[in-house]
């Protein structure tokens, strides 16, 4: 084989494995929201009152609503909207709100049902 033939073999070569890096990035990223979404949903549903139950519920419904625009506006299923995606598009306030609403998730979590029963068993 020619060395040139050789060249524009590996380089397409290179060229599919890097697309398949992307693609395996991809899926592992919409595995990690998914799997924060089912997360943040068991924790909603965990919370011993309904504040802490609609809290949780509205957090869960805004990121995943930031992270389908933003998907499916980066394969064009619909418009362009603005909306970064969350935790990894920059944008200072954006950021900052989310980390405050994971924050205020893990409280929810803190809080749930789970060590609210312990604690009124321990005490009566």
């Amino acid at each position: 084989m020619q060395p040139i033939k050789r060249c524009l073999l590996l380089k397409k070569i290179l060229k599919d494995i890097r697309s398949n890096k992307k693609k395996a990035v991809a899926f592992i990223l919409l595995f990690l929201f998914l799997n924060w979404l089912l997360r943040g949903i068991n924790i909603a549903r965990s919370a011993h009152d309904d504040f802490g139950k609609l809290l949780g519920v509205g957090i869960v419904a805004w990121i995943g609503y930031q992270t389908l625009a933003h998907i499916g506006a980066n394969i064009a299923l619909v418009p362009l909207t603005g909306v970064p995606m969350p935790f990894f598009s920059y944008g200072g306030t954006a950021l900052a709100s989310l980390f405050a609403a994971i924050g205020i998730m893990a409280n929810i979590s803190k809080n749930g049902r789970g060590q609210g029963n312990s604690r009124r068993k321990s005490s009566g």
